[in-house]
This record gives C-alpha cells, sequence and structure tokens, in this order.
C-alpha cells in the first residue's frame, strides 16, 4: 500500500514540473483545485533613435522685432549672426527601424512666421509624447535682436551675442557665455551657468545649482534649492538667496557697494578684496563664523557680528539659519 501511495505523488509532481517547464512560456498555476497555464508576457521590442530630417532657413526681421523661440521637444542654441536669423533645424525619433521612427514623428512641426505682436515666432509642435520626438533647434540672431526663449526638458545654450535675452525652461540645463544686454532666466529645476555677461543678470530656479563667473553689472539670483557660486565677480550690486545650499562669493576687486546673501540651511563664504569699503555684518543662528577681515568699529552679539572696513561706504549683509560664515580678505592684484 505505501508503494502505491508513493508511486501516485511522484507521479503528480513529475505532472507539475513538466506543466511549469513546457517551452518556457507556460507556467502551472492553482485555482479552485485545478491547474491552469499562466502566459509570461514577450519582451518589447528594442527602439532606437533615428535621425528624420534636417533643415536650414534664413528670415529677414522688421527693424526692433522681437524673435520668440518655443521648443518642449528639445535643445535651443542661440549664436552671433548677420541681418538675417538663419534657422538650423534637426528632428530625431525613436522606432524599432527608420520607417518606424518616421511614422512615429510625421506629425511634428516647425512653425515660424510673424506673432502679430512686433515679433517674429519659431515654434516646434506636436501632438505626440514629447519622450519619442526630438526636434534640436540652432539660430544665428542678429546683434541687438531681443530673445525670448521658452522650452521644456531640453537645454538652452546662449554664446557670443548681443541684446536683451530671456529664457523660460521647464527643466534643462542653461549656459550663457559672453553676451551682452540684460539676462533673466527662469527655470523649474536645471542647473544654470552664465560666464562674462556685460549687463545685469536675474535668475531664479525652483531647484538648480547657479554658477556664474566675471559679472559686472546688477546680479540678483533666487533658488528654493541650490548652490550659488558668484566668482570674479565684479557687479557692485549682488542680491542671492537660497532656501537650501552653500554661497560662496568671490569678488575681483575692492567692494564699496551692495552684496546681501542668504539661506536657510547652508554656509555662506565670502572673499574681499584688500582696500574693500564696506560695513560688514554677519548673523547665524546655529554654526561658526570664521572673519579674517580686520574690521574696525566691530560689536558682538551671540553670532552675530558687525564691524566696519574702511569708511563703511559698501555693504556686506550674510545671513544663515543653520550653517558656518567665512570671510576671508586677499590682496588687490
Amino acid at each position: 500500500m505505501r508503494n502505491r501511495l508513493a508511486m501516485l505523488i511522484m507521479l503528480v509532481w513529475v505532472s507539475c514540473c513538466t506543466l511549469g517547464h513546457a517551452g518556457g512560456q507556460v507556467q502551472a498555476s492553482s485555482q479552485g483545485g485545478s491547474l491552469s497555464p499562466a502566459v509570461v508576457p514577450t519582451a518589447q521590442p528594442k527602439l532606437s533613435t533615428f535621425e528624420i530630417a534636417r533643415d536650414r532657413q534664413e528670415f529677414t526681421l522688421s527693424p526692433n522685432a522681437r524673435l520668440s523661440v518655443t521648443n518642449n521637444f528639445g535643445a535651443v542654441q542661440i549664436l552671433a549672426g548677420g541681418p538675417t536669423v538663419v534657422l538650423a533645424t534637426a528632428v530625431y525619433a525613436l522606432g524599432t527601424d527608420a520607417d518606424d521612427a518616421r511614422l512615429r514623428a510625421a506629425d511634428i512641426a516647425i512653425k515660424t512666421g510673424e506673432d502679430g505682436e512686433a515679433g517674429f515666432a519659431i515654434s516646434v509642435v506636436s501632438p505626440r509624447d514629447s519622450s519619442e520626438v526630438r526636434a534640436d533647434l540652432v539660430l544665428h540672431a542678429a546683434p541687438g535682436t531681443p530673445v525670448e526663449v521658452d522650452v521644456g526638458p531640453g537645454t538652452v545654450t546662449v554664446t557670443g551675442r548681443d541684446g536683451p535675452i530671456t529664457i523660460r525652461s521647464g527643466g534643462g540645463d542653461v549656459r550663457v557665455a559672453r553676451c551682452g544686454g540684460p539676462l533673466s532666466v527662469e527655470s523649474e529645476y536645471g542647473d544654470v551657468t552664465v560666464e562674462s555677461p556685460d549687463d545685469a543678470v536675474a535668475v531664479r530656479t525652483g531647484g538648480g545649482n547657479v554658477q556664474v563667473t566675471d559679472s559686472v553689472g546688477r546680479l540678483v539670483v533666487r533658488t528654493m534649492g541650490g548652490m550659488i557660486t558668484a566668482s570674479d565677480v565684479r557687479s557692485e550690486n549682488m542680491d542671492l538667496s537660497t532656501m537650501s545650499g552653500d554661497i560662496s562669493v568671490g569678488l575681483a576687486r575692492p567692494f564699496s557697494r551692495k552684496l546681501r546673501a542668504r539661506t536657510s540651511e547652508g554656509k555662506i563664504a565670502v572673499t574681499l578684496v584688500q582696500g574693500s569699503d564696506c560695513r560688514v555684518r554677519i548673523g547665524t543662528r546655529w554654526g561658526d563664523i570664521r572673519n579674517e577681515l580686520a574690521a574696525v568699529d566691530s560689536s558682538y552679539q551671540g553670532t552675530n557680528t558687525d564691524g566696519r572696513l574702511g569708511a563703511g561706504k559698501g555693504l556686506v549683509d550674510l545671513a544663515t539659519s543653520l550653517g558656518d560664515i567665512t570671510l576671508t580678505l586677499i590682496q588687490d592684484e
């Protein structure tokens, strides 16, 4: 009797194993005391990126016209140009092959023309998901032409052009170098880098690091979360603030105007040049102060310090709720 029972158990076990490994496609599952096959999902086809089209166009703008660029499907690059606007476009799409990619990009369009507000508009439109299609734009804009750029997740790069620039980004990095004219950048998140601007700079970001080098005009930076770094600064008026992140400022010459830096949670480090003429106010609730300045008329209250360099013509006002503050003095080269 025991041998017959053991034989029966062995037959049931072999049957279950056979159902569970038949061709790697069907597995045995039990429901209500019976066995039923369960289908294993098949692998999705691999998608690759294909270049769909390239184009080049030229436009002549009316005097004092504003150039507006909107692209939620890729990157935008603005370069210095001649009297006409030169637009180069490249469209890419994902697909299982080139024909499939062209089908996915069939609805994308690059529209150009006057926008009815004394300006010229270039926009990329598509009803499809932006993750499947990408359109990159490169523009050579005439000197002095005001340029406004609106992008989604793509990067924005502006190099070597003269004229007002306004950039609104949904999340890509922004890089601006060697440009003249006021610069305004608003970004939901993503890093912002500005190099050698010749005019006022205003940056506002929801989250991302901001780095400014060799600025000369008014500098205003606001970020909800990220580091602010300003180096080789020659600006005479600076207002820098972040909710969470460090602030670092390196001045390139003696300072006698206004610098205000605020962070709720982070360190502040400022390097002044010998010969600076300013009042210095430093405050932190929880943190240490390292002050290398030979300030006069200094007063101390807890972790707050107030002093003067020279006649105290300008003002350096630094405060953090949680973090150290460091002030360094270097020789004027």
